[in-house]
């Protein structure tokens, strides 16, 4: 989705003026939290008034503040940042930060690697923002994964003044790998070429994809480590933790904590969550917001309102 028609969203929504100053700030800031020391960024425009502030997420695969995917061959990406500038010109503060393992934000000896660690480092960061004097209300923008940690911060009483879920992991974790790993399967077995192109380029996803079912048996039973023999790889899938996480915290479950006005979007070609439960916001009440873009991956959006009002024929 263009980035002129997510501002243009926002100003629809939110009830306060846009309004774009000169001489913004740029805070790099520490924040402690329990498990890590959490490297972050705060845009602030300059204001006459108080303003709200947009606590932006990442998703598993947005490890460092701007967006970007630290592994080897993968394009250069810088969504987050982009977002947080374009709010920044549009008279909006935005609080984004390295996920702890990545960039500058560093695990202390309590961190676990846990989904309940990722929810104690967004947690402390949510709490930050509030505490600063400029903000009136805190917006939290949930990518992907992120959505799940806001959502298990909720559940222990961090509440934001709105929600914003971008892509959401809001299936069940069965459900999920079924969807992006056992997908895979499927399509390699389309075709020898489809095969031949799995096998070399993504054979441990390819194994996941026939075994994920055991690892989440394995995990149930209170195993770190599942080994399986696939066609001859030795899959080995270390860390189960998140994997228990998912099986006692079910993603789809937990947005029945979020208290708050929430709007959420989705692709129906998203990879990783089945677009059919995508997201699943029935259990926030009547100011919860779903829209679906036709024909695409989950849109990059960003709004605030009392009263969501949008609707759309996507």
């Amino acid at each position: 989705m263009p980035r002129f028609c997510v501002s243009l969203l926002i100003c629809l929504l939110i009830q306060f003026p846009c309004l774009a100053h000169d001489e913004p700030r740029v805070e790099e800031v520490k924040i402690a939290a329990p498990v890590a020391d959490v490297a972050s960024t705060l845009l602030i425009p300059h204001a006459h008034a108080k303003i709200p502030c947009v606590v932006i997420l990442g998703g598993s695969m947005s490890h460092t503040r701007d967006g970007e995917m630290i592994r080897a061959g993968v394009p250069k990406r810088d969504a987050l940042k982009r977002l947080a500038e374009d709010l920044l010109a549009r008279g909006y503060a935005s609080l984004r930060f390295d996920r702890v393992g990545f960039g500058a934000s560093k695990p202390n000896s309590r961190w676990m690697g846990n989904y309940s660690d990722e929810a104690s480092a967004a947690t402390a960061v949510i709490q930050y923002a509030r505490q600063r004097k400029e903000f009136d209300r805190i917006v939290v923008v949930g990518e992907s994964a992120g959505a799940y940690f806001a959502c298990l911060a909720a559940k222990d009483g961090v509440q934001a003044d709105a929600y914003i879920f971008l892509g959401a992991l809001s299936a069940s974790g069965p459900a999920m790998y079924e969807h992006t790993f056992g997908g895979l399967v499927k399509w390699a077995e389309s075709s020898p070429e489809r095969m031949e192109w799995a096998k070399k380029n993504v054979r441990f996803e390819l194994g996941l994809g026939r075994h994920f079912n055991e690892m989440y048996e394995t995990a149930a039973k209170g195993a770190d480590v599942f080994q399986t023999d696939d066609d001859g790889l030795q899959l080995t899938v270390r860390g189960l933790n998140r994997r228990r996480e998912e099986l006692k915290w079910p993603p789809d479950e937990m947005f029945k904590h979020i208290q708050a006005p929430a709007l959420a979007l989705s692709g129906e070609r998203d990879l990783n969550c089945p677009p059919a439960t995508n997201p699943p916001l029935r259990s926030c009440g009547p100011q919860a917001t779903n829209m679906r873009a036709a024909n695409s991956s989950p849109a990059s959006i960003i709004a605030f309102s009392k009263r969501p009002t949008i609707s759309t024929n996507g």
